[in-house]
């Protein structure tokens, strides 16, 4: 049985640290290519931050190769499923 490949991620939470991180991944002086972010639901969320990171940080993380996934809870039980977003590189 092999060793499951760790994964090497930025926590992103859509304020201006991870935002900033993200840039600098973009700009390739930082070496992290995958963002996770937890939604704890859109009622919990700040709308400007959930329409920020439809608006631009998605479609930023994109355009530079980056992985931007979005976990949410799939139900009340609280599964965390990721909704990863592919992009080329």
């Amino acid at each position: 049985m092999s060793t499951p490949t760790p994964i090497r991620s930025i926590s992103y939470g859509g304020g201006v640290q991870s935002t900033a991180l993200l840039v600098l991944a973009a700009q390739e002086r930082i070496d992290f290519r995958t963002f996770l972010m937890a939604n704890v639901g859109d009622d919990s969320e700040h709308p400007g931050t959930l329409r920020y990171l439809e608006e631009y940080a998605r479609p930023f993380a994109a355009e530079h190769g980056i992985e931007l996934a979005l976990s949410r809870p799939a139900s009340a039980c609280h599964r965390w499923p990721l909704d990863r977003v592919h992009t080329p590189r």
